[in-house]
């Protein structure tokens, strides 16, 4: 996870309650495969809010593979380490995909999003997603596949609000 989010608080979480929620029953919901998803607009707080739950995670001693989607296609289209990715992604225990959707994805890179995707629901292992998609983008029949496979077994929390980057703006103006 990157450092910038494992120093995330509590107490500037705009959705603490749901989130707490979900983590009270942390090691619950991943033997359940129960994941979670965290939909906003840009700078609402959804990675801060992953990074509490792996925090979380972390201090029971369950094990978290972080992502930042744009990042992981390349790795899991690698001809050499791509299926190593791959079946780490599906091997560890929490799986978490930061910023799910912020670029268009094709045909070819949805497929190999997917088989990860297929690989964890057959096993009943959880995924924490980001995304800047509204429930109504995510029904797009592109995504369907992998939004069936989560809605089975997630648990959604919308972060509203503005960006919290647009305060920092201003303080820095």
């Amino acid at each position: 996870m990157p450092e910038k989010y494992a120093a995330s608080e509590w107490a500037k979480c705009r959705v603490t309650k749901p989130l707490r929620a979900y983590v009270d029953d942390l090691p619950g919901r991943i033997a359940r495969g129960e994941g979670l998803l965290l939909l906003g607009s840009v700078g609402t707080g959804k990675s801060s809010a992953a990074g509490l739950v792996c925090q979380e995670a972390i201090r029971r001693d369950i094990g978290v593979r972080w992502w930042y989607v744009p990042d992981l296609i390349p790795a899991l289209a690698d001809r050499q380490h791509g299926e190593y990715v791959a079946r780490k992604c599906i091997e560890t225990p929490l799986l978490v995909w930061d910023d799910f959707g912020v670029q268009g994805l094709r045909d070819w890179q949805l497929g190999l999003l997917d088989r990860v995707v297929e690989g964890r629901y057959r096993r009943d292992r959880p995924m924490l997603v980001t995304t800047n998609l509204t429930r109504q983008a995510l029904e797009d029949p592109s995504l369907a596949r992998m939004n069936d496979r989560w809605a089975e077994r997630r648990f959604a929390v919308t972060i509203a609000g503005e960006s919290m980057r647009s305060d920092w703006r201003t303080r820095n103006a």
